[in-house]
């Protein structure tokens, strides 16, 4: 369940960054929003488990779109040092909910195990909050060049790149392998 739900956010994160930049970040924020919080709030309703994991393949393609276009909105509204810091806050502030979260949730299965997946619904609440308060930020209109992906592509080191990628791989296992792991 874990896996199908991050499979989407390694394929797609590229073309949910194209697709910002076409239709602008509003669009895509919102429309993923509202499909994390109602898909997560049916789980438990599906009964199938291919149905379950289907909802959340779904919410994985969601949530890519919701980390995708956070990460181009501070990009877009911050600069230089700022920006760092912001992203710092925005890690923390992921890092904590991982952390919380299971906490939360086994608290909540308490009262039945059906009883978590309403905090999904949170994120038509945020929906709402940011169809009334979210402007377009410049750059939404901006269709980079294939030359110009070409050329960024080209300037990666591939050294530098799987480094960076067994660095965030090795992180990611050992957050959430000590949270999912259970001895016996």
């Amino acid at each position: 369940m874990l896996s199908i739900y991050f499979l989407p956010g390694i394929v797609l994160s590229p073309l949910i960054g194209r697709l910002l930049d076409r239709v602008g970040r509003r669009p895509v924020l919102l429309g993923s929003l509202v499909s994390f919080g109602v898909v997560g709030a049916l789980v438990p309703f599906l009964g199938d488990f291919t149905l379950v994991l289907g909802a959340r393949l779904g919410q994985g393609v969601a949530a890519a779109g919701i980390f995708v276009t956070t990460v181009t909105i501070v990009a877009d509204a911050f600069e230089g040092p700022q920006r760092n810091t912001v992203f710092g806050i925005n890690v923390a502030i992921l890092s904590t909910g991982r952390t919380l979260y299971p906490v939360l949730g086994g608290t909540l299965a308490l009262y039945g195990w059906k009883v978590p997946f309403a905090c999904y619904l949170l994120a038509v609440g945020t929906a709402l909050f940011v169809a009334r308060t979210f402007e377009e930020s410049a750059g939404g209109d901006v269709s980079p060049e294939p030359a110009t992906i070409r050329r960024a592509i080209g300037e990666l080191s591939v050294r530098r790149t799987t480094g960076l990628y067994g660095a965030t791989i090795l992180a990611e296992t050992v957050v959430f392998g000590t949270l999912m792991t259970r001895v016996r």
